[in-house]
């Protein structure tokens, strides 16, 4: 079985890419997925490239930062066969083994942060005399260890000099955890036992004397 897969059999050109969501990446971040190939060596193959700004630029994993731990690249495309990946390290040819997938794994701390996006591209170049062409990629099992999780977004936080759901006052830049009856830092009212002596407090003591 797979999760993606993608022709390679035709002589046309081709530019196909398979994309994962955005991911949060730390720096002990590492990706996993399992394939098999079989392009027409050294002219057709497939890439792994990443981005950091939304999809808007796009660059070669390695370029990137990003290190093979295992299955790695295993040649480079000619440079002069008109390849939109010409003379870059690929996955091209066969895989290791013709009937069973291969595993590859890469670190990807350098890329550690948010949004990061992944994908699987696969390039065939233009038709050419004497082409043989390959059968496809296959892709599965894709994972990604050391994920991050975004933080509550705090829509309404303390110190906005608004009283929100579950603040007892908000005086803003005035919030003091040291100034008399003062709204404190964290929203809560100047009380008893609080360290500052309010008027509040002076009262209170003289009513117990």
């Amino acid at each position: 079985s797979n999760a993606f897969s993608s022709d390679a059999t035709g002589l046309d050109v081709k530019d196909d890419r398979l994309a994962a969501p955005p991911q949060y990446l730390s720096s002990g971040s590492v990706l996993t997925f399992w394939h098999r190939f079989s392009f027409e060596s050294t002219y057709d193959g497939g890439v792994l490239e990443v981005s950091t700004d939304g999809g808007s630029n796009w660059v070669d994993v390695v370029a990137a930062g990003g290190t093979f731990i295992q299955g790695a690249y295993n040649d480079t495309i000619d440079p002069g066969f008109g390849s939109a990946i010409a003379g870059r390290e690929a996955w091209t040819g066969d895989s290791e083994f013709a009937d069973a997938m291969s595993e590859v794994e890469l670190d990807l701390g350098a890329l550690a942060g948010p949004g990061v996006l992944l994908r699987w591209r696969l390039v065939q170049d233009p038709l050419a005399s004497g082409s043989l062409p390959g059968l496809g990629w296959w892709i599965d099992d894709v994972t990604i260890t050391g994920l991050l999780e975004p933080g509550p977004c705090v829509t309404n936080p303390c110190g906005d000099g608004v009283v929100d759901d579950g603040e007892e006052c908000d005086e803003g830049a005035f919030n003091s955890d040291s100034e008399p009856d003062a709204c404190r830092e964290d929203c809560t009212a100047a009380r008893c036992g609080d360290g500052v002596v309010d008027k509040i407090g002076r009262a209170a003591r003289r009513e117990r004397v």
